[in-house]
């Protein structure tokens, strides 16, 4: 997944640029820009598209500290980084099929939604997209399970946690274990 939409509306805001006027600069629609910016699954843009962009904004230079900006915040605030998976199984699960039938469905190896499903691969939007199709899901279904807590909630703690485990790195992974045998210890 890239964050080429949201760093191009940080670059547009911070060069005081209306959507109107960006999009007069860069030589393209008010909204596919708007698309583009708001991360729209229709919306497409290519790395050599991103770069003309940056460069007919005049923000070569800046390119960097907005792509480790972006990226800081997603991994700090986006459950989707760490849930995905748990949410596309349990997606899977409510449509009642098996990992089987579901990646024939989608046209995957089991192998590799088992991976993508346990966050052991990354997920690019349009790939969610098309599992999502697959099992009778919209985008807004998706989303439902991220930004509301009561409908992430509904997913198993076990696949939850199963999903931050694969997220973390050693060093945090044993901080995570030194923490849990101390709860275990003080119960």
């Amino acid at each position: 997944m890239t964050n080429y939409g949201v760093i191009l509306k940080k670059i547009r805001n911070e060069k005081k640029l209306s959507l109107r006027q960006a999009a007069l600069k860069i030589n393209r629609g008010l909204g596919w820009l708007s698309e583009v910016e708001n991360n729209k699954p229709r919306a497409k843009i290519t790395k050599k598209e991103f770069d003309r962009i940056v460069h007919a904004y005049g923000a070569n230079n800046d390119i960097r500290k907005h792509q480790l900006q972006i990226n800081a915040i997603h991994r700090s605030n986006d459950c989707r980084v760490w849930y995905e998976g748990a949410i596309l199984k349990h997606l899977r699960k409510r449509s009642n099929l098996d990992l089987k039938a579901a990646a024939s469905l989608i046209g995957i190896s089991l192998g590799y939604l088992s991976n993508l499903e346990n966050s052991h691969k990354p997920i690019d939007v349009e790939l969610r997209q098309k599992i999502l199709y697959a099992y009778g899901y919209k985008a807004t279904s998706y989303r439902n399970y991220t930004n509301k807590k009561s409908r992430l909630s509904s997913i198993s703690v076990e696949s939850r946690m199963r999903s931050l485990i694969n997220n973390l790195d050693k060093q945090k992974l044993e901080m995570v274990f030194q923490y849990a045998t101390e709860l275990i210890a003080s119960a």
